[in-house]
């Protein structure tokens, strides 16, 4: 079911006039950010999916049309749905988004981590967490230039990436030179298999990815050739073809030359919340960083703390357990 544009669009209204809004696809639906941290939603269930003080949770469950948000079999403390029934007119939304957008606000980064965030519901691991996403979140595809959505060509440059990130040799080095593949053009099949192998080594020797440029053009045509061939240029293939389970998803992934374990990890947790049915996706490396920073290592229990920034929660982790920098302002 998609999301309702006219709802969508009468929240749009009602946020014109706040500062650092943006919009974010997800699950189906369309969500409101302020400042990074998700208020409102136009769900793809239909209806408004809402963040909540979580103390005021229960209370505002007794009123009508007004449902516990589930995610993983599980109700997500602080997220309320609400039906498109309580909603219907002006008024009822502009309460909800002016709770949803309120809440936030309530979560200044300058007093996380402090004993009086309690006054706003949080819990020691929902601080710790907003601390990572603030450090930390940014996701791979989105340091490489990836605008990542359900489309043929941004789940392609997220193969690409995870082929280049694969080898052993630094993160950054990887998206830099992701970025510039993509910046000769070379962000579809189509676009390498036109291609010639001196401007792909031209992009890889640009962003000093010096090591690995023969083999990983190679890798890149042979990669480009693949999802030609095998998914008529589209990967959104994979969701069909494995019935979403996320296992044959992944040997899916790694029958691509240059995507081994580790590539497919990467996939799969940066493409979670564009395919939602992936989530919550947690690889070792980023379960092992949630122990160390006391976090839950199941993913059910991880994930229902960022419950709408999977992705983000998860490469954070992962830049926590790289750097020791990161883990020590996130432990604070």
């Amino acid at each position: 079911m998609a999301y309702d544009e006219d709802l969508a669009n009468r929240i749009r209204e009602l946020l014109g006039a706040e500062q650092g809004v943006e919009e974010k696809r997800m699950f189906g639906g369309l969500a409101f950010l302020i400042n990074g941290n998700m208020s409102v939603a136009a769900s793809g269930q239909g209806g408004l999916l809402v963040r909540v003080a979580p103390d005021d949770t229960n209370r505002l469950l007794a009123r009508d049309h007004v449902s516990a948000m589930v995610m993983a079999g599980r109700e997500t403390r602080g997220w309320l749905r609400v039906d498109a029934d309580g909603v219907r007119t002006k008024r009822q939304l502009q309460g909800w988004v002016t709770r949803g957008t309120g809440y936030p606000r309530n979560d200044d980064p300058g007093l996380l981590g402090r004993p009086t965030d309690t006054r706003c519901g949080m819990d020691k691991r929902e601080q710790l967490v907003r601390r990572l996403l603030k450090v930390a979140g940014t996701t791979y595809a989105a340091e490489a230039g990836i605008k990542l959505n359900d489309r043929p060509m941004p789940l392609f440059q997220l193969l690409v990436l995870c082929m280049l990130a694969s080898k052993p040799i630094d993160a950054t080095t990887a998206m830099r030179a992701a970025k510039e593949v993509f910046r000769a053009g070379l962000g579809t099949p189509k676009a390498v298999l036109s291609s010639d192998r001196r401007t792909m080594i031209g992009a890889f020797g640009r962003a000093h990815y010096v090591r690995y440029d023969e083999s990983s053009a190679t890798r890149l045509t042979d990669m480009a050739e693949r999802v030609r061939d095998d998914y008529s240029g589209d990967l959104r293939e994979i969701a069909e073809r494995s019935e979403h389970d996320v296992a044959a998803a992944k040997r899916m992934l790694k029958k691509f030359k240059g995507i081994g374990e580790t590539g497919a990890d990467i996939y799969l947790r940066e493409v979670q919340d564009v395919w939602p049915w992936v989530r919550p996706y947690f690889d070792d490396r980023a379960t092992a960083a949630a122990k160390r920073l006391g976090l839950p290592t199941q993913p059910a229990k991880l994930g229902a703390l960022a419950p709408l920034d999977n992705s983000r929660l998860a490469a954070a982790l992962v830049r926590a357990s790289l750097d020791d920098d990161v883990r020590r302002q996130v432990a604070g």
